[in-house]
């Protein structure tokens, strides 16, 4: 429910800025009475130094398969997917016994996440590690060191994290639910699933994990749809076109 401040300012206003086609949408369905109100999508953009991105200080990669999620853990979030990961690793361990899932993020639903890990066994035999917190230049670096970035998430806004593997020429698993398929291109930049459908899931890690080719492929697509759609230029250039209609003046400055 909005609040009245919220409301005040939704009658004045002569549009809506939203990050993801998938937010608008959403937005309009639990307030329908603002549907009048023009709506803009304006994707976000990653600022980043894209350049140094892929130079040759990059971290060597693991020599175990390995898969990446990168997002908070908490009780009132937990729709990024990983408790379906934790799900289905016994699955992808079937196909490839000595593959390992790294968690990054921390949160107050870590622990029973934690718990759930362990209970299947996958803590102790390092099957899936928490990493928690990281630094800047340690997160660069889980993302070089894994072969497959997933989060098959259902309730995504936008999802920078998807980007940020983009930008290490990684292929993403994410979701048909939310906007991850705004961002991520289904067989072309990584592999999209409808979230709850484990089998599928276990289907996408196995397949990306087994096929080096079309991992180098999707990263490499994926990487070019980034420099070509989602950087910081993008987003100021989408966002003035998006804002200079209700600020006249400011195409005086063009």
């Amino acid at each position: 429910h909005l609040s009245l401040p919220q409301r005040t300012g939704l009658e004045a206003t002569d549009g809506i800025l939203s990050n993801s086609r998938f937010t608008l949408n959403r937005f309009f369905e639990f307030n329908p009475e603002w549907r009048g109100i023009p709506g803009t999508v304006c994707w976000l953009g990653l600022n980043h130094d894209l350049d140094s991105n892929l130079d040759g200080a990059s971290a060597p990669s693991d020599s175990v398969p390995s898969v990446l999620i990168v997002g908070r853990m908490l009780g009132a979030e937990r729709y990024k997917g990983h408790e379906e990961l934790i799900s289905v690793w016994t699955d992808v361990r079937r196909f490839f016994p000595t593959a390992r899932l790294d968690i990054v993020g921390s949160g107050d639903a870590r622990s029973e996440i934690e718990v759930r890990a362990e209970r299947l066994g996958h803590i102790r035999s390092g099957a899936i590690r928490f990493l928690g917190r990281v630094s800047y230049r340690e997160l660069r670096d889980c993302y070089r060191r894994t072969d497959v970035f997933a989060m098959p998430s259902r309730g995504e806004g936008f999802g920078l994290v998807y980007l940020e593997a983009m930008a290490e020429e990684k292929p993403c698993i994410a979701s048909t639910d939310d906007a991850a398929c705004e961002v991520v291109l289904g067989s072309e930049t990584g592999l999209l699933v409808r979230y709850g459908d484990r089998p599928g899931l276990a289907r996408a890690v196995v397949e990306l994990l087994g096929d080096v080719d079309k991992r180098r492929r999707f990263g490499q697509r994926g990487r070019q749809r980034l420099l070509e759609h989602f950087t910081e230029e993008h987003f100021g250039y989408r966002l003035w076109n998006a804002l200079s209609p209700f600020a006249p003046d400011l195409r005086a400055l063009e």
